[in-house]
């Protein structure tokens, strides 16, 4: 779709996607601890510890991206010129960066509940809503908004469109899952059989002692 608008508006985009894989590294960096942190207590049943580690994760997560977006917004004609030196490139560069950039914090919140839904062992569910966000919404919302004669605005506005959505998503079954809901919680019945394996291996060692 970006090809559309010529070969400068493809170097511009070429060049903004530089910048965004940095711009992103802190959400994608903070989601990956807190599925560590989140799965090793939730193994733990301190299901309270692993909701305040993922809120906090979150916190960290947003407040990084918003400082690395407002030093992208202020310097992008300065960044851009790492990558080019063709005026009309960092133009077209300039334009997606303040399009898309404002919609970065997104990012921290899909990122960081998916990175809990792993961390409970739900995998699957982060990647089949990031599948239909990030690929088949996006694909739609590009598809019919080129049909409606949508311009580079609204190609620009796939992207975090697609953020938008998966972070809805992601919410709602972060909200829906174990860690707001105790009794949802899988390891409970296994996890008791083995304390009483535990105990009963611990009265059957004190018998033989004595």
């Amino acid at each position: 779709y970006v090809n559309a608008f010529g070969s400068d508006c493809m170097a511009g985009w070429s060049s903004y996607n530089k910048l965004d894989v940095y711009a992103l590294v802190p959400a994608q960096s903070i989601a990956m601890a807190s599925t560590t942190f989140v799965g090793q207590n939730y193994g733990a049943r301190k299901l309270e510890r692993a909701r305040q580690g993922a809120k906090q994760a979150l916190i960290m997560s947003i407040s990084m991206t918003i400082f690395l977006c407002a030093l992208l917004l202020i310097f992008r004609d300065q960044l851009l010129t790492l990558f080019t030196n063709d005026s009309l490139v960092i133009q077209y560069g300039s334009r997606f960066i303040g399009m898309i950039a404002p919609f970065y914090f997104c990012t921290c919140f899909n990122q960081t509940f998916a990175g809990a839904m792993r961390g409970i062992g739900k995998a699957k569910v982060p990647m089949i809503v990031m599948l239909s966000s990030f690929v088949v919404f996006r694909q739609i919302f590009l598809y019919v908004g080129t049909k409606l004669g949508g311009g580079f605005v609204l190609v620009s506005l796939a992207y975090p469109m697609g953020w938008v959505v998966c972070s809805i998503a992601m919410y709602v079954c972060y909200k829906r899952s174990a860690l707001c809901h105790p009794e949802k919680a899988q390891f409970a019945a296994a996890d008791t059989a083995k304390d009483e394996n535990v105990e009963d291996a611990i009265e059957t060692a004190d018998e033989g002692i004595e």
